[in-house]
């Protein structure tokens, strides 16, 4: 693996780790985490788009917009593992 790759996975965790501590342990059913992962898919649609069209921008605003691009990424990310890990827990619980 890739140090970029590895960067890229801290990333995730570090912002599971910012998640919890903000919001606390959250018990959102699939239909609400596929809710929140549409508006952080949404904001991350922004920031590329803003990136792509930001003809005339200096070297600072457009490192602005990919720290921004990327930061929506990395939270859309953290959302998708919190998503699969309830659904491993909910795959591991007894039908009744």
């Amino acid at each position: 693996m890739t140090r970029d790759f590895n960067d890229a996975l801290k990333a995730v965790v570090d912002e599971r780790i910012r998640q919890e501590l903000r919001w606390g342990i959250q018990r959102h059913s699939g239909p609400e985490w596929t809710c929140i992962l549409t508006e952080e898919i949404s904001e991350a649609a922004q920031k590329a788009n803003q990136l792509h069209w930001a003809n005339g921008a200096t070297a600072f605003q457009k490192e602005t917009l990919r720290k921004g691009f990327r930061e929506e990424l990395v939270q859309s990310a953290a959302v998708i593992e919190h998503l699969d890990e309830m659904a491993m827990t909910e795959a591991k619980e007894p039908c009744v």
